[in-house]
């Protein structure tokens, strides 16, 4: 073995960033790519008062959220990636979500007036739901 000690390890951590500088340059350029849709939730009725709707102009919805490219970002290195879901209660008298139903991951603010704006439309024009992607990415709180 030559070099000191010292400079193994100096010459280690040069290793060891120069690696890591490898490894951020491939998780900048693949970066995670999502796909957002909407679907109403067919009721169950039998399952109890809990999940019943009593009122005929609500309708439940559910937003999902999906990585499309998720085995590409974890081999990238990327964290903390997953996919997500939310409920929300739709009054189709008045053509406006009334609010979060139940727990999900997938939040969007509610000062973001402008995508709870675009959802509410999307929703009165497309009551059987869809793919809602290009109006999530406008949404405040990614």
């Amino acid at each position: 073995m030559s070099g000191t000690v010292a400079q193994l390890r100096a010459a280690l951590r040069l290793a060891e960033i120069v690696e890591e500088n490898e490894r951020q340059a491939v998780r900048d350029r693949i970066k995670p790519k999502h796909s957002f849709s909407i679907k109403p939730v067919v009721v169950q009725r039998h399952t109890g008062f809990h999940d019943r709707i009593l009122d005929p102009t609500i309708r439940i919805y559910t937003l999902t959220g999906v990585i499309t490219n998720l085995q590409e970002c974890e081999a990238a290195g990327h964290q903390f990636l997953r996919n997500g879901s939310m409920s929300y209660l739709f009054n189709t008298g008045t053509g406006k979500i009334v609010m979060a139903h139940g727990s999900g991951t997938l939040y969007i603010d509610e000062s973001d007036t402008e995508t709870w704006k675009r959802l509410n439309k999307f929703i009165s024009e497309n009551p059987n739901g869809g793919d809602i992607t290009d109006l999530m990415k406008h949404r405040k709180n990614r």
